[in-house]
């Protein structure tokens, strides 16, 4: 997890895998962040160290879309 704009990540804790192709949740104590808007991005990284790409090949499909994820909050 990066708060930084990914120039820096963060191990998160993943939760037991459920199952082979299911979704896993994960967790990070982020501590206390600052007030206004904070953008959180998640990546993965496979036990072979492969992270997913920062870029997107777009293709009319749409697929490989297997970016790190970005998600904005406002900390009040």
């Amino acid at each position: 997890m990066s708060l930084d704009a990914g120039k820096s990540w963060q191990a998160a804790l993943l939760d037991r895998k459920p199952g082979r192709y299911a979704f896993r949740m994960f967790s990070l104590d982020t501590g206390l962040l600052p007030r206004g808007a904070t953008e959180i991005r998640v990546r993965t990284t496979s036990n072979r160290r492969e992270t997913q790409p920062d870029t997107w090949k777009i293709n009319p499909a749409g697929y490989q879309n297997n970016v790190p994820q970005r998600v904005a909050v406002t900390v009040v």
